[in-house]
C-alpha cells in the first residue's frame, strides 16, 4: 500500500484503502485486548502491556482517520460531493469510531456508558465522539432532502446510544464547563452539552409520540437554544473558523426570537471566508435575499452574484437535489421568516407541502417565459425567481408582465416559486 501511494499519493481510492487497512488492524487490537480482559488473569505486567496496546491502538486509529480524511478532501476537491469515495470516507470512519467508542466503554470497566464518556480519563474517546457527531452531520447533508439510507439510520442509533443518562451527562458536562474553561477539551465539552440537549428532547418526544423521532432544533425549548448559542459563541471566540461550531450556532440562533440578522450575516460571512462550504454560500445568499425582500437592497448585486456562485458550486460538485428548496420564506420578521422544509410536513410534487400555515405568499411580475417549463418572476426588490409557466397556463409572448403571487423557496440553484397564482385575470 505504501509503495502504491508513493506512485500515486493523491489517489483517493488508495488512501481510502489505506484507511481500511488501519481500521482492520485497529479491530484486531481491540478484539485481542477485550479477549485478554475477559480470560487472562490481571497482573501488574499484563496491565502494563494492555496500556501499551491501547496506546498503540490510538495511533492506528489516528492513522486511519488521517487516511480517510485525506481521501475525503481530495475527492471533494475533485468536484464531486457525492462521489462514492466521499460517502465511503465518511461512513467507514464513522463505523471505525463507533467501534472504538464501544471498545473504550467495555475496556474501561465503567458501570454505565455515561460514566465512561464523562470520565476525565476518557478525553481521547471524547474527541472521537465529537468527531463522529460531526461526520454524521456531514454525511447526512449529502442526502439532504432524501430519506437517509438504512445504514446511516443504524449508525445514528448506535451514536444515540452512547449516552444512557442525559440528565447525568448534562449535569457533569455543565459542571466541567463551569470549572474547566481553560481545558483543551472545553470546545468538545460545549458540543456534548448541545448533543445531550438535543437527545434529551428527542427521547422525550419519542416517548410522547410512541415512536422514534429525529432530532429537531425547532422544537427545543427556547432556554436550550439560548444556552446552545451562548456555548457556541464561546467556542467561536476561541476558533472563529470552526465549521462544527458555526453549524450548531446557526441551527440554534435561527429559531430564537428577535435576532439581529446583521450579526448573523457577520458570522455566516466569516464561515464562508474560512473555507469552501457550499452551505455557507447558500445561507449567506438567503440572508442577503431576506434583507432585500424586506427593503434593504444595498447588497442586491452581491446577492445576485452569491446566488450565481452557489449555483455553480453546486453544479461543479454534482450536489444532489440542487433544485430542491430546503429553506422557505415564511411569516415573521428577519431571520424568523426562514422555514425549514421538514417543518412543512410531507412533500408532494403536485400538491406541494401538507402544512403551509407558516409560509407567506410573495408577489412579483413575470418578466420572461422561455417555454412551458421555464420562466422568470421578478420581485419588487429586483431578485429573479424561477417558475414553471405551464403549471398556471402562462404562454410565451402572451403572458409576460402578468402579476402573480407564490410561495418562495431557496435552493442551491437559486430562488424558486411554487403554487403560483395570477393576481389579475387579464391575458396580455
Amino acid at each position: 500500500m505504501d509503495k502504491a501511494l508513493e506512485i500515486a499519493p493523491k489517489d483517493p481510492l488508495l488512501l481510502h484503502m489505506k484507511g481500511m487497512c488501519s481500521r482492520r488492524q485497529a479491530s484486531g487490537i481491540m478484539k485481542e485486548l477485550l479477549r485478554n480482559l475477559r480470560y487472562a488473569k490481571p497482573t501488574p505486567e499484563s496491565d502494563k502491556q494492555n496500556a501499551k496496546s491501547e496506546a498503540y491502538l490510538r495511533l492506528i486509529v489516528e492513522d486511519a482517520k488521517k487516511a480517510f480524511n485525506e481521501a475525503l478532501n481530495i475527492a471533494l476537491d475533485s468536484g464531486s460531493d457525492f462521489a462514492p469515495t466521499v460517502e465511503y470516507s465518511y461512513t467507514s470512519q464513522i463505523q471505525l469510531l463507533l467501534d472504538v467508542l464501544d471498545f473504550g466503554y467495555r475496556f474501561s470497566g465503567a458501570q454505565t456508558r455515561t460514566d465512561f464518556i464523562t470520565s476525565p480519563t476518557s478525553n481521547w474517546y471524547l474527541e472521537q465522539l465529537d468527531a463522529t457527531e460531526y461526520l454524521m452531520e456531514r454525511v447526512k447533508s449529502l442526502r439532504e432532502g432524501d430519506k437517509p439510507s438504512h445504514y446511516i439510520i443504524e449508525r445514528q442509533k448506535e451514536l444515540d446510544d452512547i449516552y444512557d443518562d442525559h440528565s447525568t451527562a448534562l449535569q457533569r458536562w455543565n459542571s466541567f464547563a463551569a470549572t474547566a474553561r481553560t481545558s483543551k477539551y472545553i470546545a468538545q465539552i460545549h458540543r456534548q452539552i448541545v448533543v445531550n440537549l438535543l437527545e434529551r428532547d428527542r427521547k422525550v418526544r419519542s416517548k410522547q409520540e410512541g415512536q422514534e423521532v429525529q432530532r429537531n432544533w425547532s422544537l427545543l425549548p427556547v432556554r436550550d437554544r439560548q444556552r446552545i448559542v451562548e456555548l457556541m459563541e464561546e467556542n467561536l471566540i476561541a476558533n472563529p473558523s470552526s465549521d462544527h461550531d458555526i453549524r450548531y450556532w446557526f441551527h440554534a440562533v435561527r429559531y430564537l426570537p428577535h435576532v439581529d440578522i446583521a450579526s448573523v450575516i457577520e458570522k455566516v460571512a466569516n464561515w464562508r471566508a474560512s473555507g469552501d462550504s457550499l452551505e455557507a454560500d447558500y445561507y449567506l445568499y438567503i440572508l442577503y435575499a431576506l434583507q432585500a425582500i424586506d427593503g434593504d437592497t444595498t447588497r442586491l448585486a452581491k446577492t445576485k452574484d452569491l446566488i450565481r456562485q452557489t449555483r455553480m458550486k453546486a453544479l461543479a460538485r454534482n450536489q444532489r437535489r440542487s433544485t430542491h428548496s430546503f429553506e422557505w420564506y415564511g411569516k415573521g420578521q428577519g431571520l424568523s421568516r426562514l422555514t425549514y422544509h421538514t417543518d412543512l410536513g410531507e412533500w408532494d410534487r403536485e400538491k406541494f407541502y401538507q402544512d403551509t400555515s407558516s409560509l407567506e405568499r410573495l408577489t412579483g411580475t413575470v418578466t420572461h417565459i422561455e417555454g412551458p417549463s421555464s420562466g422568470t418572476i421578478e420581485l419588487e426588490c429586483g431578485l429573479e425567481v424561477f417558475f414553471v409557466p405551464s403549471r398556471i397556463s402562462l404562454q410565451k409572448g402572451i403572458d409576460e408582465y402578468t402579476k402573480v403571487s407564490f410561495y418562495l423557496g431557496f435552493s442551491y440553484s437559486g430562488l424558486r416559486a411554487w403554487s403560483v397564482e395570477r393576481l389579475d385575470s387579464d391575458r396580455h
